[in-house]
């Protein structure tokens, strides 16, 4: 059986040092060259045609990301299997990662152990993508009310005085949906393991729907107009970011197994 060819990418020497004694004391492994940045690391796998790239993230010049991107999509280089190891246990990197087409992910130092040959494996959550349908009916109906609010307001500035009451009403049922769909957001983040800044921008919101109500009541107009028109603004983004498409990886639960990633990075290889 042929041994497993491994290119390292890290900026750092030492860290390189220590992966090469770690891969070439493995019987079915072997290090096969080194590159220091993004860049270096895309042309060690060209000239190698190694199975396996172990790729850091931060690096100089070219980041192991868009090196990952690069070596996912040069036809040469198809079979070849990059295994993200870095210090940021960051769910964007994960998904960063992922979209540009690497194999597990390893946060390092993993253990004791080759961390290579003991990552934790990322796979998508199946089914749970309808996490994101709650926070997209929520967030849709809080903009189509906030929209409602300059309607209102303009219809009272047209003459039309019993529109005053309604818009104060709808600013009312406005705030208790950014709220419900802050509380949505949650389930975004788990168990989808979605980011965490939809949570805070909704109750960011609602806190300016709040402060709009107040200065609405005391008749500071001054503010409260343009106020409602920056709420609008950031509603939009939102229901815009909401119903774009989003991959929804798994959380730590029993859905990551822990595996011989290299060898199953490398299965089926000839």
């Amino acid at each position: 059986m042929s041994r497993i060819r491994v290119a390292l990418a890290d900026d750092q020497t030492l860290v390189r040092a220590g992966f090469r004694v770690l891969v070439n004391g493995e019987d079915d492994m072997e290090v096969v060259g080194e590159a220091a940045d993004g860049a270096a690391a895309v042309e060690l796998v060209r000239s190698t045609r190694a199975d396996v790239v172990l790729m850091d993230i931060r690096m100089p010049g070219m980041d192991g990301l868009e090196a990952t991107r690069r070596i996912a999509d040069d036809d040469d280089l198809v079979g070849v299997r990059v295994l993200i190891l870095t210090t940021f246990d960051l769910d964007e990197y994960v998904f960063e990662a992922l979209r540009a087409g690497a194999a597990p992910m390893s946060i390092k130092p993993y253990s004791r152990r080759l961390p290579a040959r003991r990552a934790t494996t990322v796979q998508p959550r199946k089914g749970s993508g309808w996490v994101y349908l709650p926070f997209r009916v929520l967030v849709s109906a809080a903009g189509v009310l906030l929209f409602n609010q300059a309607v209102f307001a303009g219809q009272f500035l047209s003459g039309t005085f019993g529109a005053l009451h309604t818009h104060r009403e709808n600013a009312t049922i406005a705030g208790i949906v950014v709220l419900g769909a802050a509380l949505a957001a949650v389930l975004i983040r788990w168990p989808g393991r979605g980011p965490i800044w939809p949570i805070f921008a909704c109750l960011g919101l609602f806190g300016l729907v709040a402060l709009q109500i107040v200065l609405g009541f005391a008749r500071v107009l001054t503010v409260h107009v343009p106020l409602g028109v920056s709420i609008i603004v950031l509603a939009v983004l939102l229901v815009i970011w909401a119903w774009r498409p989003h991959r929804v990886p798994a959380g730590p639960t029993a859905e990551h197994a822990t595996v011989d990633t290299v060898a199953a990075a490398t299965q089926g290889r000839s």
